[in-house]
């Protein structure tokens, strides 16, 4: 519609994920006995920062909330960049080349700290981002997707099904992540 209501976008979004992350969190807390290393991470945990903790330790700490911090960060910056780039005459073209740099800028930092540095690379918003910005791409040309024929939508359907399957069956343990490995689930999955 071309309005855009940014406080009532946050608010939605805190009432949306707070109450149930916070619970849950807490319940696993206060139900498992937590390890040194763990309660260290906790007030990582509680404001949504949890991929910088193991950066500042030089050590990787797999705990339940790394994905979620990015997708958190992701989404106080992301409307904000909408909002400046739909100011533009032609908000849709502006949002599109917005996705499209930010995509591209973030892809190749994912790329360059993959060989250079993988775990900023794996917990870092910026080598991150182009992950969400393939959905975030899909949902500003999705009404032009609809206006494609039947068949050509459910053959991408299938193309994005596929990329999933290829990325289950051959990444693993050994697989240099994210990277080049990463591209084939993350833009196979908005698809």
């Amino acid at each position: 519609s071309g309005t855009q209501n940014i406080r009532r976008f946050y608010i939605r979004r805190i009432f949306r994920t707070f109450p149930s992350y916070y619970l849950v969190l807490t319940i696993l807390v206060l139900a498992f006995p937590l390890t040194e290393a763990q309660r260290a991470h906790l007030p990582y945990e509680y404001v949504y920062l949890t991929n910088f903790e193991p950066l500042q330790r030089d050590q990787i700490v797999m705990f339940w909330g790394w994905s979620l911090a990015l997708e958190e960060q992701f989404y106080v910056v992301w409307p904000l960049i909408i909002y400046a780039a739909s100011r533009a005459r032609d908000r849709i073209r502006a949002i599109a080349w917005t996705v499209g740099v930010l995509f591209t800028v973030s892809f190749v930092a994912c790329l360059w700290y993959t060989n250079h540095s993988p775990v900023w690379a794996f917990y870092l918003l910026p080598t991150r981002a182009w992950e969400l910005l393939a959905g975030a791409g899909l949902a500003v040309i999705g009404t032009r997707t609809l206006r494609l024929p039947a068949d050509m939508r459910a053959s991408l359907g299938w193309c994005g099904v596929l990329g999933i399957v290829v990325a289950t069956l051959t990444i693993s343990d050994h697989t240099v992540f994210p990277g080049w490995a990463a591209l084939a689930p993350a833009v196979g999955k908005p698809v």
